[in-house]
């Protein structure tokens, strides 16, 4: 997921990870913010990443895959 996402968000820390990864949320020049992108992840019934977290990274986004499953399949 982070690879398919990278050309989208900026991911400060694009390295392989365990289970979570982070990016920017905030789409340049757009003026949509990390908010926004969670939002609307959860108009299509999507579990919203965690926003604002960590706080070293900008209009954070802390994507966890495990938990996108969408809500319609339970």
């Amino acid at each position: 997921m982070r690879v398919k996402l990278r050309d989208t968000f900026n991911v400060p820390f694009d390295r392989m990870s365990m289970h979570e990864f982070v990016c920017q949320g905030a789409v340049e020049g757009t003026g949509v913010r990390a908010l926004d992108v969670s939002k609307r992840l959860l108009d299509y019934g999507f579990h919203p990443p965690t926003n604002y977290f960590p706080l070293i990274v900008p209009e954070a986004l802390m994507i966890e895959p495990t938990e996108t499953e969408r809500a319609s399949r339970r």
